[in-house]
């Protein structure tokens, strides 16, 4: 077991034992075995090549020791990485060879030595748990270039780690800065992860399990189960049309999330660790919105379809998700264009994100590793979704409508279309603008890590207070909206960062705020 520390200032002189493990691990990965590369799936490959990065807040008991804590959370995670081999894998991009001329793709080297390092950060002589938590733990506090480990922009030719993982240590608390490889861990398989994670842990502290224990099916870890079943289920490779760039799929190419080939699109570029602004990119201003229980209840009540309005062919009733989306959508787009007698003609798109596990295939395990994210698309006439007299019922049933014609068939048409890419370095993802009027928001309010129990060595039963993610993380790159998951309490919150006369408007938006306030920035 070792550490990396970025701070030699201490909260105390560490326990004895424990200096020889506050060291550098160049030394140690030099010493890697050699082992197999495989290929990863082709929605590995069309993932945006970045970490997703979440920060778990977590209160510690009064006295504790912040380096016991973090002992026992990395021998935890040295628990985790023998049951979850992708923990101790790099992905590397394959180069062309004479025998396979395909550029930009992605292979998983796993090898036992790898085991991902904390790095230590203490920065409690600055930072105070308390103040941050009554402060609402603020947005523009969630410094990335502080709270996760430096270098962050992976190097797919020395290979880039899966997962990265730093715990800072302030006056009474412990920020755990989580980064998992987007084109490896999806947050699905990332919930798995931190639930594996939290079981260990508490196994460590020789604490009983109230709840079933948490296992992986036998085959979650294997790169080739979608192909395999797409496959069994009689569909075939195609030829792509790569010069003009099949447009005429363009609906199935936005379900992959990304624009059709060759198409003159802005390209996506990795969010900056050190928040240099792109030179054509507005102020932009973050803000945590919440969203309590009960209001969550009457937004959904709010939106449900009304006896006077027919219903779709829809194939299933509206959800809260959806009522959810219907508002963010709205609002966003209101705060953008306050004048949209000037737009008749533009529709606004909303480009909301949909775990394909349950619907690809019957056989595949719900506890799939790999990435499985596709995309789904909703249009609307601009002056229409920002019209004060346009119900939100309107707006939610076409959230829903799009929702429901994502079928089996599609899904494996649009799985097609990722398989025959043959340079993936082409490819471009439509939400990468500021330009359109345009917004991809990710709902996490499924995940279930509210209900993470790392045991006794945090306060609060173990389990995070808040989460963030870091401020300014695609600020050069586009418009955010991330909804975060389920608090115990029934309400969530939702962080978001807008051009800032925008964020302005909607702070003040009238429907917006019936259901949503302003936490902090």
């Amino acid at each position: 077991m070792r550490y990396s520390t970025r701070a030699t200032y201490l909260l105390h002189d560490p326990p004895l034992g424990i200096l020889e493990l506050l060291c550098d691990v160049t030394n140690y990965h030099s010493t890697m075995s050699p082992s197999t590369r495989i290929a990863l799936s082709p929605m590995d490959n069309v993932m945006p090549r970045f970490y997703a990065r979440l920060i778990f807040c977590f209160r510690t008991k009064p006295n504790s020791d912040p380096y016991y804590v973090c002992d026992t959370l990395q021998k935890g995670l040295e628990r985790t990485c023998k049951s979850l081999p992708v923990l101790t894998s790099k992905i590397f991009e394959k180069k062309p060879s004479a025998t396979d001329s395909a550029k930009g793709r992605l292979e998983l080297e796993t090898n036992f030595h790898w085991v991902p390092n904390i790095v230590l950060n203490n920065i409690s002589d600055s930072w105070d748990y308390d103040d941050l938590i009554d402060a609402g733990m603020p947005q523009d506090s969630m410094d990335g270039n502080v709270l996760f480990p430096p270098a962050f922009t992976p190097d797919l030719d020395a290979g880039a780690p899966t997962f990265v993982a730093q715990a800072n240590i302030l006056a009474g608390g412990i920020l755990l800065s989580i980064g998992m490889f987007h084109s490896a861990i999806d947050g699905t398989s990332g919930m798995w992860v931190m639930k594996l994670w939290s079981q260990h842990v508490r196994q460590l502290q020789n604490l009983q399990d109230t709840g079933p224990s948490f296992e992986l099916a036998a085959e979650s870890h294997r790169t080739d189960l979608l192909t395999n079943y797409w496959k069994l289920e009689g569909n075939v490779d195609i030829d792509l049309d790569e010069e003009h760039g099949n447009k005429s799929t363009e609906d199935l190419w936005r379900l992959i999330g990304l624009n059709p080939l060759n198409t003159d699109q802005a390209e996506f570029t990795l969010p900056s660790e050190t928040e240099h602004a792109v030179q054509d990119a507005p102020e932009m201003r973050a803000t945590v919105f919440y969203f309590s229980q009960s209001s969550f209840i009457a937004l959904k009540k709010d939106a449900s379809v009304e006896s006077s309005c027919p219903r779709s062919s829809a194939r299933g009733s509206i959800s809260a998700n959806d009522a959810l989306m219907a508002v963010l959508w709205r609002g966003i787009i209101a705060a953008r264009y306050p004048h949209p007698q000037s737009q008749q003609e533009v529709h606004a798109i909303l480009d909301t994100t949909m775990d394909g596990r349950a619907d690809f295939s019957s056989s595949l395990p719900w506890t799939y590793l790999g990435t499985l994210i596709f995309i789904v698309t909703t249009r609307m006439a601009l002056s229409t979704l920002v019209n004060p007299e346009t119900p939100l019922s309107t707006i939610t049933m076409a959230i829903r409508k799009s929702a429901d014609d994502i079928t089996k068939e599609r899904l494996h048409a649009a799985y097609g279309l990722a398989t025959a890419i043959s340079d993936y370095t082409k490819v471009t993802f439509p939400f990468a603008s500021f330009i359109p009027p345009e917004i991809c928001i990710t709902s996490w309010i499924a995940w279930s890590l509210f209900d993470l129990d790392f045991g006794d060595i945090f306060a609060n039963g173990g389990q995070p207070d808040l989460l963030r993610v870091p401020r300014r993380e695609f600020d050069g790159v586009c418009r955010r909206c991330v909804v975060l998951p389920l608090q115990k309490g029934g309400g969530f919150e939702v962080s978001m960062s807008l051009p800032k006369e925008e964020m302005l408007r909607l702070e003040k938006d009238a429907l917006f705020t019936k259901y949503a306030k302003v936490v902090c920035h």
